[in-house]
């Protein structure tokens, strides 16, 4: 005889994979129905499901065929309707401060007061002055060295002008992409020479979601500024993250935001630029209805985040490890804080 609990469990998975929460058409690149997509592509378990069905963040990391990869895929269920988080989508000011501790949107073309706010952590700038190729503590094209280089490191100015360089270099780098797309990312000769887009090519060849049920999107992603699909908001913005055991990273980031009037709604961030640690990154959310949560209806809020890593020393150090391990944290206590910041918003 099956418990109680048991019970519970299995009606829960039924009812997630029956009650209709993606198209239920089987036409061309629909998405798949998420209670499938879930136990087939994620793996998770019938108590998993169950949990984010009750409002609980349910976060794991996903198999990756290259060691520097690392994919951390989350789901929340949150109780809204999908008009109220369509128009949250459209906010993309919340959008970013949701997952980002410091930022600034970047308008085309940028005024010289959002790129005041772009500076250097007071910790990292001095680590700049001894950059080479191949011998740096920053992602750098041999370029950008150069330009550091010409900093008076020993004057009383030099952390002033370092901050002024960096802003050359994001203005001029936003400028480069919104005009050539990917022939633009930059190259980084801190270690071996890696080029942004090709890493992130490697990326996007991996998200099969988006390779299958959002064409339109990829296309997009590849042929920047050209291919802008219908119903498109896109916007550019930097980042400075705190994740604990790394450095303080910059990021200059691309968000697309897909609305549609049926079917699923995205999100997807495309990681043009970091100062660490990153290759590239890409990251997709979609929303599905989710008319049997615990305690009415809602929907679910679903997240992959893909990373490429330079080196990351497992052994001793075990940095990978650390690294996996606080991507996760971050994961989870990024969905907390969406579900808690939607559900206090009204939704008439």
């Amino acid at each position: 005889m099956k418990t109680l609990k048991e019970t519970y469990i299995i009606a829960t998975c039924a009812t997630l994979v029956c009650a209709g929460l993606a198209v239920p058409a089987r036409a061309q690149n629909a998405a798949p129905p998420l209670g499938d997509y879930l136990r087939t592509s994620v793996g998770l378990n019938a108590g998993q499901i169950a949990d984010a069905q009750n409002g609980a963040a349910v976060v794991k990391l996903l198999h990756t065929d290259i060691g520097r990869d690392v994919t951390v895929f989350g789901i929340i269920g949150i109780h809204t309707t999908r008009d109220a988080y369509l128009a949250h989508m459209r906010d993309v000011q919340s959008l970013i401060a949701a997952r980002s501790q410091r930022f600034g949107i970047i308008s085309d073309p940028p005024t010289p007061a959002e790129l005041q706010t772009i500076a250097l952590d007071p910790s990292e700038w001095q680590d700049l002055k001894g950059c080479r190729v191949r011998d740096c503590n920053f992602k750098l094209s041999e370029s950008d060295m150069k330009q550091f280089a010409q900093v008076d490191w020993y004057g009383p100015n030099a952390e002033q002008q370092a901050d002024s360089v960096m802003r050359v270099q994001v203005a001029n780098l936003v400028a480069a992409y919104r005009a050539r797309g990917n022939a633009a990312m930059p190259r980084y000769d801190d270690t071996n020479g890696v080029q942004a887009s090709d890493a992130f090519a490697a990326l996007l060849d991996q998200s099969t979601y988006i390779q299958q049920y959002a064409p339109a999107l990829r296309n997009y992603l590849v042929n920047f500024p050209a291919d802008r699909p219908e119903n498109a908001l896109d916007v550019m913005y930097w980042s400075l993250d705190r994740i604990p055991h790394l450095r303080p990273t910059f990021t200059l980031n691309q968000m697309v935001v897909l609305t549609p009037p049926a079917g699923n709604a995205l999100i997807v961030r495309k990681q043009i630029y970091a100062n660490h640690y990153f290759e590239a990154a890409l990251e997709l959310s979609t929303i599905y209805d989710a008319p049997a949560l615990n305690g009415g209806a809602g929907i679910y809020l679903v997240t992959t985040r893909r990373y490429r890593f330079d080196a990351l020393p497992g052994g001793f150090l075990n940095i990978r490890g650390r690294v996996r391990s606080q991507l996760q944290k971050v994961m989870k206590s990024d969905l907390e804080r969406e579900r808690k910041t939607v559900e206090a918003r009204p939704t008439g």
